[in-house]
């Protein structure tokens, strides 16, 4: 299978993907933990693919009171096998025909995120002029060229999870704690790519072969763009990053 990941809160170019996929006999597994409501050319995430697997983790667009996700098909067999993994591989009760997991979603998650569904429209509009708050702040500051902003892609609709920038010349984690002397708070999604990580030592890669994957790991920054975020606190932000930023001109 292919595993296209929607970072950010923005679809990745399926067309080429789905094509791909189709060519070569592949299921696409479509990972929309950060895109839920996101879309590419009209179409859902979590709908084009074979699988659309989301997460409903306290800090995504739509958390629950903890733990909880949903996976979605439009194929009946494949629903099926899903629930029957889910619930311990047991059909019917006590007797077991796979060797399963525990993943159902209990009742106190169902709870909440039922009350949150209904004002997922609200969240991600607010979450949307959030980050085109923050592209007009930084022109206006004239920040806009000494770190790349992110952009949503043409046809695609971004719920942004995530305002991620990226500071070149091995500045970011500087600027980082600057930014928290100001108060602000920030995350690194990711700092250590897959490659690097122990768990994945044992599958060669030629060193030097992925140098975007090893670029963005020390320059991505992201900055809170949740949906109460208000626009002083941006201007506050945008203001901390400008002072820390302009001496380096």
């Amino acid at each position: 299978a292919i595993i296209p990941v929607h970072l950010f809160g923005q679809c990745c170019d399926m067309n080429p993907i789905l094509d791909f996929a189709v060519e070569h006999g592949l299921h696409v597994i479509e990972d929309c933990a950060q895109s839920i409501g996101a879309s590419d050319r009209g179409r859902r995430a979590g709908s084009m693919g074979s699988i659309g697997c989301f997460s409903f983790y306290p800090t995504k667009n739509i958390g629950g009171f903890g733990d909880g996700g949903m996976m979605t098909t439009n194929d009946p067999a494949l629903a099926a096998r899903l629930r029957l993994l889910a619930n311990h591989g047991m059909e019917p009760r006590y007797h077991h025909q796979v060797v399963g997991i525990n993943s159902r979603l209990d009742a106190m998650q169902a709870a909440v995120l039922t009350i949150k569904m209904r004002h997922f429209e609200q969240y991600s509009t607010a979450r949307q002029e959030n980050a085109r708050r923050y592209q007009n702040l930084m022109e206006a500051a004239g920040i806009s060229q000494l770190i790349a902003t992110p952009v949503a892609t043409d046809g695609n609709e971004h719920v942004w999870n995530q305002f991620t920038i990226r500071i070149p010349n091995g500045r970011r984690d500087k600027v980082r704690k600057q930014l928290l002397e100001c108060n602000i708070g920030t995350e690194v999604y990711y700092p250590i790519p897959l490659h690097q990580q122990q768990c994945f030592q044992h599958v060669p890669v030629q060193p030097g072969s992925l140098l975007e994957t090893d670029a963005a790991a020390t320059e991505v920054l992201s900055l809170p763009i949740f949906p109460e975020l208000t626009l002083a606190e941006q201007k506050y932000a945008v203001e901390c990053l400008s002072n820390i930023l302009k001496p380096a001109m």
